[in-house]
């Protein structure tokens, strides 16, 4: 999964990158560049032990990370049992700020560029991606794909993704202001641009 995570995002960013060019032929080349957000899943996350989630989060972040991802979220070990404390607050905020500015991987644009395996995976996670846009767009469109039921399962999957975590960050907002629970990963450009907020 670690490996597909990686691939999953850099796939993304040149299929964006391609049906901006392609559809739009934009003057601005930085309208092709995706700019994505990334959060752990908290399906990762365990109550048993709840200090093993600090890997997870750390080894979920750095998949991100290597992705290219331009800002990201990692969630606190004890989310498990209920609302982060200030302790795992912080914990997942300093997480994020070793990723950031001691491992050096934001600093390289695309650190899996040109390994076989990576790049074999990022094409295979491409086509497959290019073939499901041009199914839906041979339906007319996500809305038509999803009143005709071709992509019921895709759009109540992603219904409940977005009403999921619009309740989740709805709901940690008061926390998020009180102990800054996050930070952000900002790249203006590419991933060697980048500053904490």
């Amino acid at each position: 999964m670690y490996s597909q995570e990686i691939a999953k995002m850099r796939a993304a960013r040149r299929l964006w990158a391609h049906m901006v060019q392609d559809k739009f032929a934009p003057k601005n080349p930085k309208s092709t560049m995706l700019r994505a957000h990334s959060q752990n899943s908290g399906w990762s996350l365990t109550e048993q032990d709840p200090y093993n989630n600090i890997i997870r989060t750390t080894v979920e972040g750095l998949a991100a990370v290597f992705g290219g991802t331009q800002s990201l979220h990692t969630n606190s070990f004890d989310e498990a049992l209920g609302l982060p404390t200030v302790f795992s607050a912080r914990i997942a905020r300093n997480t994020q700020i070793i990723l950031q500015e001691e491992t050096g991987i934001p600093k390289v644009i695309d650190p899996w560029a040109g390994s076989y395996a990576m790049e074999a995976l990022t094409n295979e996670v491409y086509e497959a991606g290019q073939k499901v846009i041009e199914e839906i767009e041979a339906m007319g469109g996500m809305a038509k794909a999803v009143e005709s039921g071709g992509y019921y399962y895709y759009y109540y999957y992603y219904y409940y993704y977005y009403y999921y975590y619009y309740y989740y960050y709805y709901y940690y907002y008061y926390y998020y202001c009180l102990c800054y629970y996050t930070i952000t990963i900002y790249c203006t450009h590419t991933p060697h641009h980048c500053y904490v907020e």
